[in-house]
């Protein structure tokens, strides 16, 4: 037979006595209803079986079938081919069934990969898990004044990713007799209140109009993080900016380093690099029997000390200036063998910024050689 248009109302597609052949439905998207009587939508629906687009059903061609269509103003064309034993839709054909139904098109694979759809979504907007885009907990770049001896609240909130960034700058008057700020992590179980960590981190403070630049990473301990700053000076203010943010990238230890080198009131600085690993190289002139103080930059960690002595033997010291522990030390060791001698060692640094004081023997002085490099471990 040649094809036929079917609507609403139940059309002959095949006539008993035809033969065999396949029914085609070749709507790209709308099904038919076949069945052997011109009543396939009266009282016997057993009788009747749904042909779907692009598809054909093989028929012995000795009973009449009846086809319509499911939608009431719908038209399709099924096809009765003689003598085929199976039909299949060429490509094209199957190429504008996808492009009608809007499956595996360009246009629809962008519109899923735009924001405010499901998983989608969540990629576009966070990222791929468990590698998660740096979400901001909290962060002041104006400037928040932090009074004499205070404590002031930087970031009290939940954390829902495994990894923290901050920056902090710091800033204090010329005038300042400690220029030091006291930073206190306290992580806590949201589930038991419990407090399952803290961490402490003493900064010093550049002399205004300049600020002192330190990075830290590290991974969270709990799902609620509670920041504070303490100003340790009693009698001026200081100033801090900072940016907290979470992020799902895996930190093996908490790393925290001092950036820039501005002038720090009361203090001279060492000289370093810290992000390319060279903590300190300091080559002071001491004088015989005297002694030279140099602040050390932020890490915590160990580092490897190469001292070249004077000329005469000496001590070399390195302490934690934390106003809360009085006078601590964290290495105190002799510089022996005279002049041009060489002594290694090494110390593990706390979260602070540490004193490097060296001294030569009453018997000579001369340039006080000391070179440190970071090591990367503990914290």
């Amino acid at each position: 037979m040649p094809v036929s248009p079917v609507g609403y109302q139940p059309v002959r597609v095949i006539t008993a006595g035809d033969g065999p052949g396949v029914l085609v439905n070749r709507d790209i998207t709308q099904q038919a209803i076949i069945g052997p009587n011109v009543s396939i939508f009266g009282s016997n629906p057993s009788s009747a079986s749904i042909l779907d687009p692009l598809v054909g059903i093989p028929f012995e061609g000795d009973t009449d079938i009846y086809a319509a269509t499911l939608v009431q103003g719908a038209a399709i064309n099924v096809d009765y081919i003689l003598d085929a034993k199976n039909w299949t839709p060429s490509p094209d054909m199957a190429a504008q069934q996808i492009a009608a139904l809007g499956l595996a098109l360009e246009t629809t694979q962008k519109s899923q990969m735009a924001p405010g759809l499901t998983i989608a979504q969540d990629i576009f907007g966070n990222g791929v898990p468990l590698y998660t885009k740096g979400q901001t907990l909290a962060s002041n770049n104006v400037g928040v004044s932090v009074p004499s001896s205070t404590t002031i609240t930087l970031y009290a909130g939940s954390v829902s990713q495994i990894g923290y960034e901050i920056s902090i700058n710091v800033q204090a008057p010329g005038a300042t007799g400690q220029p030091v700020l006291r930073l206190l992590a306290t992580w806590i179980e949201s589930a038991t209140g419990q407090t399952v960590a803290q961490e402490e981190w003493t900064v010093f403070s550049a002399t205004a109009p300049n600020f002192q630049t330190y990075y830290g990473t590290g991974a969270t301990k709990g799902d609620t993080l509670n920041l504070t700053i303490l100003n340790e000076d009693t009698v001026q203010s200081q100033v801090v900016k900072f940016n907290l943010t979470q992020n799902s990238c895996v930190y093996t230890r908490d790393d925290w380093r001092q950036q820039t080198k501005n002038s720090v009131p009361g203090f001279t600085l060492a000289t370093f690099d810290n992000p390319g690993n060279v903590f300190c190289a300091s080559a002071p002139n001491v004088a015989a029997g005297s002694t030279v103080t140099r602040l050390l930059p932020l890490y915590a960690g160990r580092v490897t000390f190469t001292a070249v002595i004077p000329a005469a033997n000496g001590t070399v010291n390195i302490t934690d200036p934390d106003s809360t522990l009085g006078t601590s030390n964290v290495y105190n060791g002799p510089a022996a063998g005279g002049a041009g001698a060489v002594q290694n060692f090494q110390a593990d640094l706390p979260r602070s910024n540490c004193l490097l004081s060296l001294t030569s023997a009453a018997g000579g002085g001369g340039i006080f050689n000391v070179f440190g490099t970071i090591s990367e471990q503990q914290s």
